[in-house]
């Protein structure tokens, strides 16, 4: 789909595992970056930052292998800890957690309205009632 239209940038693609049917469902390719690719950033890299080297500098970009590990969410640390199966990744998710490397991509220390911030509560507060209504499945 993407060689056909000769689409060149980034780009999400929405992809959910069925486990009922052991098997991947593709949603959609949104041909921009959401806010769930702040983990890029998160972890080192400035999307941003190719952007502008890319399509405004013209600069020649090699590949970028980044290591740094950083933890993308925007649901609760208490929610998100209560539903790790797994005792290692409970164990490495409070490990990163410790070691300040966990983004929730709302979060902004600058941010000073107070209408922001609300906001921004109200969206942490929703997830519990998400879970609540829709609890992962078992």
């Amino acid at each position: 789909m993407i060689a056909e239209t000769e689409f060149y940038g980034f780009s999400n693609f929405d992809v959910k595992y069925d486990k009922r049917k052991d098997d991947y469902v593709f949603f959609e390719l949104n041909g921009r970056l959401g806010v769930s690719n702040y983990y890029v950033t998160a972890s080192g890299n400035n999307v941003a930052k190719y952007y502008v080297e890319d399509f405004i500098a013209k600069k020649k970009l090699g590949l970028t292998i980044n290591t740094n590990e950083a933890l993308f969410t925007m649901t609760p640390k208490k929610l998100l800890l209560k539903y790790i199966e797994s005792d290692v990744l409970r164990k490495k998710v409070k490990e990163l957690y410790k070691d300040g490397k966990v983004v929730h991509p709302l979060d902004a220390p600058f941010e000073v309205s107070p209408k922001r911030k609300f906001y921004v509560l109200a969206s942490k507060f929703n997830y519990y009632k998400k879970f609540k209504e829709y609890p992962p499945e078992e």
